[in-house]
């Protein structure tokens, strides 16, 4: 399955903000999730460092 990613400000691991079900990409490629101007703070899974992000930080993965 596609995602999209964000990477961790302090450690640099990549990690899922979201998935993308293939029928989606399958057609297109899908548009960004919509953040609020003031973005959105998410923990990483691997140094637990809590950033905020914006929605020009996340980068598309595709699985196929």
């Amino acid at each position: 399955m596609a995602k999209w990613l964000l990477e961790c400000r302090k450690c640099g691991q990549a990690f899922t903000y979201s998935l993308v079900p293939d029928i989606v990409f399958d057609f297109h490629l899908p548009s960004r999730p919509v953040f609020p101007a003031q973005g959105r703070e998410r923990e990483c899974p691997s140094c637990k460092t809590k950033s905020t992000y914006q929605q020009t930080d996340l980068r598309f993965q595709n699985a196929h």
